[in-house]
């Protein structure tokens, strides 16, 4: 679980495409203080379970499932994501509850105005519905 509440900038430091998915290098410091393998940290808001730990890195196997069903799959080397470890028991909750787990990509159809806040609509593919 998350709350939704970015901690830290990372950015892509390796991509490798494998008939299985790809392998992700992040490069961050905040969200692998104290982290290990097997940790999940969100990344875009994509759960992803840490495989390997380097000093200033960690490295995510991401299915093909996963690519294909979120904008993982538009990553490129250099780009910026934002990251956030998952909640434990004593964790602060200055957001909300999430669980990371996504199920498709939607798509923007309209961008409003609305008092203060911008107002998006989302449309989904409704085999998803």
């Amino acid at each position: 679980m998350f709350t939704g509440l970015v901690e830290e900038m990372g950015k892509v430091k390796s991509l490798k495409k494998t008939s299985q998915g790809i392998k992700l290098e992040i490069s961050c410091d905040k969200v692998i203080t104290n982290a290990k393998i097997g940790d999940s940290i969100a990344t875009n808001g994509v759960c992803l379970t840490v495989t390997e730990l380097l000093s200033n890195s960690f490295i995510a196997d991401v299915m093909n499932e996963t690519v294909a069903v979120t904008t993982l799959q538009n990553l490129s080397c250099g780009d910026f994501v934002n990251l956030e470890k998952s909640l434990t028991l004593q964790s602060y909750l200055g957001g909300h509850l999430v669980t990371g787990d996504v199920d498709c990509c939607g798509k923007i159809s309209t961008i409003s105005q609305d008092g203060f806040s911008i107002r998006y609509t989302v449309e989904i593919d409704p085999y998803f519905m």
